[in-house]
């Protein structure tokens, strides 16, 4: 049994056409180490390209889905799709420490909600291509707002499958939407979700 974020559901590639749910395609090494490979970091650094490295702690583990809801050091709950050539996910156990060598998950677009009318839909795949060397998948989602921090540029959210996700906020015209934002406020966003292409003990396990 192996013993905190990111940065869905940050993924894995497939074929624009497949089901979100769908994880096919795998990533290698010699593809990590195109985008600079894992470095030491706490979580949300880099660009969402780059591959980074942190240690969290695993609140629970879907084997079917092949996804890890954690939290960081922080305190933050995120879920990351582990891609299908990571060893180690098969032991992940919940209440294990561990770290993950990562493609974060950020806001792509972030706006009011949607059909409010129609009730809460899950995420659905974007009008856009994979991104990354992992082939994180954009996802559009009305969510529940459960944390705002405007100054690191983050927020903290809950699909309608009640999955959490942080997600990192680059873009200047999103930054200034997430000012106005407060928790349970609701919003509609579209995010790359958080992939995760290695799974380690945490040191000091």
């Amino acid at each position: 049994m192996m013993a905190a974020l990111l940065g869905t559901a940050l993924a894995l590639p497939d074929s624009a056409a497949a089901p979100a749910a769908a994880d096919t395609s795998a990533v290698t090494a010699p593809e990590a180490a195109a985008s600079g490979g894992p470095t030491t970091a706490t979580p949300f650094p880099g660009k969402p390209e780059e591959v980074v490295s942190a240690p969290f702690s695993v609140e629970s583990v879907d084997r079917a889905s092949r996804s890890l809801i954690v939290r960081s050091p922080d305190g933050l709950l995120t879920t990351v799709r582990v891609a299908p050539t990571a060893e180690g996910f098969d032991t992940v156990e919940k209440g294990d420490r561990i770290g993950l060598d990562y493609y974060r998950s950020s806001v792509v677009s972030l706006g009011p909600p949607k059909g409010a009318a129609g009730g809460d839909h899950a995420p659905t795949r974007a009008n856009a291509p994979v991104l990354g060397a992992a082939g994180g998948r954009q996802l559009t989602s009305k969510a529940h707002v459960t944390g705002v921090d405007s100054q690191a540029g983050t927020l903290e959210i809950t699909t309608p499958d009640g999955k959490p996700h942080t997600l990192a906020v680059e873009d200047p015209a999103a930054r200034i939407r997430l000012r106005s934002l407060g928790e349970g406020d609701e919003v509609t966003v579209t995010y790359t979700e958080a992939v995760a292409i290695g799974v380690h003990p945490a040191e000091g396990t």
